[in-house]
């Protein structure tokens, strides 16, 4: 019998996760709280704190972990039940040619952006520490593209090698990232007097809506409304699993990592940027070595894994030796990618997110949970049907141009979705006709609890995307607040009595 959990250095395994393999949601839990714990989220705390004062600040943490825990929740209790992929789940509702080419080219963008970003995050404080030594160096374009390419060969050397360095990289980077913010708490509160400070703060820019913050922090977060379903695959119950990861693992570090970067911002010269901030509260050069090391685990883990999967996905190449190839060919991208100055445009690189990625996790719930009645099965041929609500509810929400836009994109896409669905089954096309049988029983929602859901869900998302367009300030923002929550209530009512199916098949390898 395998040993249960992720073998690292193995190739890509496409197939469900047998029962033997599965990990209790402890065990998952360190795993994704080392991939969250990186710099990006302190450097969206700092962007905060030059539009916001700090009680605004807690309403938008407050607000975006709220909405970040609801849709984790979703896509987690999906790869939980199916064991698959994200790029692989996205078969049933999508077609197979829709989620190779569709789907799975998006978590490839996302992860080469994510790889390029935390390479450049890396590459500009390993400069910074040596600039004191050579003055100049970070104009010099030749010593920075050495650099940049150099960093990303190293994140990704274990991977390409085949070291099995993954333990060792979880605990380190986390380690790191948790001695940066320790360090830096420390000295901010024993150079400046924070609390007085940040309740007096009022940013030069007067009111600005909280709209851009809570967008901020959810586009950090926003791939996992699709992709955390690559680790959760290894979960053995729904529930409380799907719920208990995101609320221990992925919510706190998302609410204190920012937290800690605001802090940072409010205690530096208006305007100051996380590196400029880090050294004018006194933290030596050589303490950015913190923020290099922090870097390798989130790079590593999340963008070379999840982006291998989703480029097997597209190729069919699941053996080791094409792991390596495509963490090769996302290092050569990603790098590409820090070069051409994501971190200038970090904002616009976040927005992107939280505007993708919510709607298509959403119909992966829907097909799953109600229509296919947890009975997944990959259709070969192109799903016109979650296409064209994807593209009618993007094409809608660019249109009104909201804030929220993304909660109205979801909307959107789930009612066409659902009617068309409901089109479909009252023209005698029943979709259960078209699965094969599981080898147990599975237990079924009721209709009446898919339709509980498909009210509260729908009704949540409308009012959060349709409520912003119509109240100001900050009822706009109970909107966004309320709707999250219905959704979730929803989605715990279907889902409270699930259990994945124990389907063991020993001779399948584990990922």
């Amino acid at each position: 019998m395998n040993r249960p959990g992720l073998k690292s250095e193995d190739g890509f395994t496409l197939s469900p996760i047998p029962a033997h393999s599965r990990l209790r949601w402890v065990r998952l839990v360190p795993i994704y709280m080392s991939c969250m714990a990186c710099v990006p989220l302190v450097m969206v705390g700092t962007m905060l704190a030059r539009l916001y004062t700090m009680p605004q600040i807690l309403v938008i943490l407050t607000l975006a972990s709220l909405v970040v825990l609801v849709f984790d929740w979703m896509n987690a209790a999906v790869g939980v039940d199916v064991g698959l992929p994200a790029s692989v789940i996205g078969s049933s509702p999508f077609g197979a040619s829709g989620a190779r080419y569709g789907i799975s080219v998006l978590l490839v963008l996302q992860g080469l952006g994510w790889y390029g970003l935390h390479v450049a995050v890396a590459s500009r404080a390993f400069l910074l520490m040596l600039e004191p030594f050579l003055p100049g160096i970070l104009g010099n374009l030749w010593v920075v593209s050495l650099a940049t390419t150099g960093i990303g060969l190293l994140f990704a050397f274990p991977t390409i090698t085949g070291q099995k360095l993954l333990g060792w990289t979880n605990q380190v980077s986390a380690i790191a990232l948790l001695g940066l913010g320790v360090w830096g708490i420390a000295l901010i509160l024993s150079s400046t007097p924070l609390a007085p400070q940040a309740l007096a703060w009022n940013p030069p820019h007067g009111w600005v809506t909280l709209s851009s913050g809570v967008i901020w922090l959810v586009g950090s977060c926003a791939a996992q409304f699709v992709l955390l379903a690559d680790y959760t695959r290894l979960g053995r119950r729904i529930t409380p699993d799907s719920f208990l990861l995101p609320i221990v693992g992925i919510v706190p570090i998302g609410f204190i990592l920012p937290l800690f970067g605001s802090a940072l911002g409010l205690s530096v010269t208006f305007g100051t940027d996380f590196f400029s901030g880090l050294q004018q509260v006194g933290l030596p050069f050589w303490a950015l070595s913190l923020v290099v090391i922090a870097q390798w685990n989130p790079a590593r883990v999340v963008n070379l894994y999840s982006v291998g999967l989703a480029m097997a996905n597209i190729s069919g190449y699941t053996t080791q030796k094409a792991r390596r190839w495509f963490t090769l060919i996302t290092v050569l991208l990603g790098v590409s990618i820090a070069m051409m100055g994501i971190l200038d445009r970090f904002t616009l690189f976040l927005e992107l997110q939280a505007f993708i990625f919510p709607a298509i996790g959403f119909l992966y719930v829907l097909d799953h949970f109600v229509f296919r009645k947890r009975q997944w099965k990959e259709s070969h041929s192109l799903q016109w049907k979650a296409v064209i609500s994807l593209l009618v509810g993007y094409a809608i929400a660019l249109m009104v141009k909201n804030a929220y836009s993304f909660f109205l994109a979801a909307f959107i896409a789930g009612c066409s979705y659902s009617l068309m669905q409901w089109y479909k089954s009252k023209n005698h096309q029943e979709l259960a006709s078209e699965q094969v049988k599981p080898a147990i029983l599975l237990i079924v929602p009721s209709r009446g609890m898919r339709l509980l859901f498909l009210t509260l869900g729908l009704g949540g998302l409308g009012i959060a995307g349709i409520g912003p367009l119509l109240l100001p300030p900050p009822f706009a923002e109970v909107a966004v607040g309320g709707g999250s929550i219905l959704l979730g209530i929803g989605f715990y009512f279907l889902t409270r009595s699930l259990k994945p199916p124990a389907v063991s098949t020993p001779d399948t390898p584990t990922t």
